[in-house]
């Protein structure tokens, strides 16, 4: 397991962990009722975050900027001398939360994608992992949210504490899922990306 903190690659703030450190500081948060905001980062939005001051900004306030672009491994094995191995790679970090989450009775709350995907992603996961708890599913709205929608959402997270909210942002603009992970934790938690605590954001 290996997490050392955050190391600033082109400005931006990325934490040198591997899949066991990342998995054990989100579970961490969780059991202690803590808000803890992750993203994985891969090489796209490094480079947008690099060339755009507000994104840079956004960026840094996650609490979790894990490796997810084997370029963003090789940067900070190479500037900081890390140890790491192989990339953190978003979906599979999810797996790895929802098997932990499952073993430690913590509730999981996905929020984004489309209906029929949050459809289909529960019933796999809940296949796969028997013991895991489904809080709550909600599909995005595909926008930005408002400030009312923001506090909308953090009061339906906060049905879930101590838990873990999960977004679901599959097949999106990875931009746009770090934006919404940053909006919704700043009146909150961070949106996994969104609340309560992770968000994974893809």
């Amino acid at each position: 397991m290996h997490n050392a903190g955050k190391r600033n690659v082109v400005g931006i703030l990325i934490d040198v962990v591997d899949y066991e450190g990342a998995e054990e500081a989100i579970i961490r948060a969780a059991l202690g009722r803590k808000t803890m905001s992750v993203s994985a980062l891969a090489v796209h939005g490094l480079m947008t975050g690099a060339l755009d001051r507000e994104h840079k900004f956004r960026l840094n306030q996650f609490s979790l900027l894990v490796p997810d672009g084997q370029p963003v491994r090789w940067a900070l094995n190479w500037l900081h001398r890390a140890p790491l191995r192989e990339r953190v790679y978003g979906p599979n970090l999810m797996l790895r939360v929802c098997a932990r989450a499952a073993r430690e009775g913590l509730p999981v709350y996905f929020y984004g994608s489309t209906p029929e995907i949050l459809r289909s992603l529960g019933q796999s996961l809940q296949l796969r992992f028997p013991g895991l708890v489904i809080a709550g599913m909600e599909s995005s709205r595909f926008r930005r949210l408002s400030l009312i929608e923001r506090e909308q959402l953090a009061e339906r997270d906060a049905e879930v504490w101590p838990g873990v909210a999960i977004p679901a942002l599959l097949r999106t603009s990875q931009t746009l899922a770090e934006i919404s992970g940053f909006e919704s934790h700043v009146p909150v938690s961070s949106h996994l990306a969104n609340s309560r605590i992770i968000e994974i954001s893809d």
